[in-house]
């Protein structure tokens, strides 16, 4: 993750959040994004969830995180559909970022 964020210069500044051992912790379960969220120093007030999976958005809902799906195809649209806005060009969201770096 941080080799594929550093190639297009978007830094990680807070570290990688991955899954947990636990198999009842993965998606839709929250519990990486609060991992995530109560890092010291990660302001929370400030984040968003980019994701492309309906367990993504549902996470995300469970914390009232906001969310920005990606979807590669219409039929993957559909499925984050009521979750906010949704982009088919993450070149879109990595410009803001990286013009507010």
């Amino acid at each position: 993750v941080s080799e594929y964020l550093d190639g297009r210069s978007l830094p990680v500044r807070h570290g990688v959040h991955g899954r947990a051992d636990d198999p009842a912790l993965l998606m839709p379960h929250p519990d990486v994004l609060r991992r995530a969220l109560h890092r010291p120093g990660a302001p929370a007030t400030h984040a968003v969830l980019i994701g492309s999976t309906p367990a993504e958005l549902a996470a995300a809902r469970a914390l009232r995180l906001p969310f920005i799906g990606y979807a590669a195809s219409l039929r993957d649209a559909l499925q984050l559909e009521g979750g906010g806005p949704v982009v088919q060009d993450l070149d879109l969201l990595t410009d803001v970022v990286r013009n507010r770096s």
